[in-house]
């Protein structure tokens, strides 16, 4: 065989395996989202724009993927007249319920147990701000109002807030803040964690002690 037709052979070779890499890029670029989205890790946060769906994680544009259920959102507080019957009947482990709403969207927020249960399982947001009064003792000189709380997930404290006012009319608040993740049927709520003090302070047009919750992603 002559050094021609050798070289000649190479080159075929050479330009054959060039073809079939760039096949195999091109498909692995352009692969259909039932190829692509079972490979998805659970934090991939992803985002819907005009019926498009985008994992700005990894970059890649998924044609017709609504993405995310995360259509659960929940915000209430408790109202004057609920405030001061809970603050003269609160007892150690009790739960605070938070008797009134501005949003229950997934309908998981109950306000006559005080209780959030989760509609889905996926990775939530919580938060809650706790007022106390500055103006009601139990008796003693500096007995303002004072409230341990606690955020629950079950029958476990994912958070923790400590409230206290010790001077006349300096009402006092402290908020929390916690993301976890939260299995469908799973109850959030917040509850008293020792003797308290004073008054709870939630009034509609002054102060609002406050419950809230949402979903961020699967």
């Amino acid at each position: 065989m002559s050094f021609g037709v050798v070289v000649v052979v190479v080159v075929v070779v050479v330009l054959g395996v060039l073809v079939v890499v760039v096949v195999v890029v091109y498909k692995q670029l352009t692969m259909r989202p039932n190829t692509y989205l079972p490979t998805l890790p659970k934090d991939g946060m992803v985002v819907k724009t005009d019926g498009m769906g985008w994992d700005g994680r990894m970059g890649w544009d998924v044609e017709g993927w609504d993405g995310c259920s995360c259509n659960v959102a929940f915000s209430s507080y408790i109202t004057e007249a609920s405030a001061n019957s809970q603050s003269a009947s609160m007892t150690d482990g009790a739960i605070i319920k938070f008797d009134r709403t501005e949003a229950n969207y997934g309908a998981g927020y109950s306000t006559s147990t005080g209780k959030f249960t989760a509609p889905s399982s996926g990775v939530y947001g919580f938060t809650w701000t706790f007022c106390v009064d500055s103006r009601t003792t139990d008796g003693g000189a500096l007995n303002y109002g004072e409230y341990g709380t606690e955020l629950m997930r079950g029958n476990s404290v994912i958070g923790v807030l400590h409230t206290d006012t010790e001077t006349k009319l300096d009402d006092a608040c402290t908020t929390g803040f916690v993301i976890k993740y939260v299995s469908e049927g799973m109850e959030v709520y917040v509850r008293n964690n020792y003797a308290h003090q004073g008054k709870i302070l939630s009034k509609e047009n002054h102060t609002r002690t406050t419950f809230s919750g949402w979903k961020l992603y699967q």
